[in-house]
């Protein structure tokens, strides 16, 4: 089960998606999960500011494909005023991240008759690196 799920508080918007599954995950679902998680992880340990946009986007594409899947959507994209803002554009933007900009991160990897898989979280860029915005767990089961 994926659930998307959005949030408004005094005119800004959140953006948070967790998958979960009926039951026990079964090993493939676990290790689906397991690239989406260290898609997550790479990513995350490369936010801070003076980093290039694109580059996240670099890191969660590389994750992937090392471990035999492709990311087939953007890694990610601004949110404050909307849900979904174009800037920044975390997949092609030279633009580097500078503190008090917003945005999520979404990996997922999607595969017929197994399922769909993605972790979508909120952040913002501090002097000193970021702060996660969201706070639910991210466990697959």
């Amino acid at each position: 089960v994926m659930l998307d799920i959005g949030a408004t508080w005094n005119g800004y918007h959140a953006d948070l998606t967790r998958t979960y599954t009926v039951g026990r995950p079964t090993a493939e679902q676990q290790a689906l999960w397991d690239v989406v998680r260290e898609a997550w992880q790479r990513v995350v340990d490369e936010i801070r500011p003076g980093i290039p946009c694109r580059r996240l986007h670099e890191v969660a594409a590389a994750a992937m494909e090392a471990r035999g899947h492709r990311l087939v959507h953007r890694i990610g994209h601004g949110i404050g005023l909307h849900t979904s803002l174009e800037w920044p554009n975390l997949q092609t933007d030279d633009d580097e991240l500078i503190p008090g900009m917003t945005f999520c991160i979404e990996p997922g990897v999607y595969v017929p008759g197994v399922g769909s898989f993605k972790l979508e979280d909120d952040f913002v860029v501090t002097p000193d690196g970021f702060e996660l915005l969201s706070q639910a767990p991210r466990d697959l089961a």
